[in-house]
């Protein structure tokens, strides 16, 4: 049986509603408290199971019921949530599927988020995914299509996600956003969302190397090695220029991450989306904890309190093991 709602529990309908506005800050401060890769992979689920979700939505909601071959798929996909509720289902025939899915999904997938106490960060991050975003305004698109058209045969999920992610539809953002998210309207969201990861990566790359370059007592030989074999001709060409910066504005940090772009994102900057990469790396759980390791971890080796600069896999680690504590 479905688990019964308590007065004033969490449903994923209230957090999906309210992860817009007052949610914003108590996500963040979630969010700091656990490891990024931990809360990354959940959000990444979010974002899948919600596709699910909409794919079966736009069927249900059109054809006022669902045909075999979609039970099929949830008892491929979801088989403890037909055994928990199959008997519920069918005594009540009018019951949303996809909305006792989805209720199921934030009660068991998410349990330990829920249980926890970074729910919010979870829905924050996931709702603002450029996955999420197509395959909500597919979904409206789908439903407004099928109600006037009935389709013979409906897409399999895997054909409608495709689609979803391929589509240029978003719902409903503020105008700068739209904007941003428009400029990869081309582009399949899912090959946006590899590209992020990419470029965050990058960015780790370059936070740890940019201490090293830029500091008074020479660059360590780790970040010589790193930089020969990641980037090729960089050292070479940063040398020059870093003779004419000015000792209070050191700005080799900035020629390495131009170079990244320029080496590794041309495509995208060529082709006019490079700024969607920008936007969402900036809402990256990993990002955000690279900001603020490496905040904390430039001031202690700037006041001598960290004497060997760590390797490369090292900095990787301490970032992916870094969270801060407090209520």
């Amino acid at each position: 049986m479905p688990l019964p709602k308590k007065k004033n529990s969490v449903t994923s309908a209230k957090i999906i509603r309210e992860s817009g506005g007052p949610a914003k800050g108590l996500a963040e401060k979630q969010a700091k408290r656990i490891p990024w890769r931990l809360l990354h992979q959940a959000t990444n689920e979010f974002v899948l199971s919600a596709c699910f979700v909409l794919w079966l939505r736009s069927i249900e909601e059109t054809a006022g019921y669902l045909p075999d071959r979609v039970w099929k798929v949830i008892r491929r996909d979801y088989p403890v949530f037909l055994d928990d509720n199959l008997p519920y289902l069918e005594k009540h025939g009018e019951a949303q599927v996809w909305k006792q899915l989805q209720d199921w999904v934030f009660a068991n997938i998410f349990r330990d988020a829920l249980c926890e106490g970074w729910m919010d960060a979870v829905v924050y991050y996931a709702v603002s995914d450029l996955r999420y975003l197509r395959a909500l305004a597919y979904y409206r698109q789908c439903k407004m299509a099928w109600k006037r058209n009935r389709p013979r045969s409906h897409p399999s999920f895997w054909q409608w996600r495709g689609a979803a992610f391929k589509s240029c539809e978003l719902p409903a953002l503020r105008p700068g956003l739209l904007q941003i998210l428009r400029s990869a309207g081309k582009v399949d969201a899912e090959r946006v969302t590899r590209a992020v990861e990419r470029y965050v990566d990058w960015q780790e790359f370059a936070f740890w190397a940019a201490t090293g370059l830029e500091g008074f007592s020479g660059i360590p030989q780790s970040v010589r090695e790193q930089l020969r074999r990641r980037c090729p001709g960089f050292l070479e060409y940063d040398a020059s220029l870093r003779q004419t910066d000015s000792p209070d504005e050191r700005r080799s940090m900035y020629r390495l991450l131009e170079w990244i772009i320029a080496h590794f994102f041309s495509d995208a900057k060529r082709q006019g989306w490079f700024s969607a990469i920008d936007h969402y790396a900036s809402l990256h759980p990993h990002w955000i904890r690279l900001m603020q390791y490496s905040s904390r971890w430039k001031h202690e080796w700037d006041n001598g309190r960290i004497k060997i600069y760590p390797s490369f896999d090292e900095w990787c680690r301490a970032i992916d093991n870094y969270v801060e504590e407090g209520p």
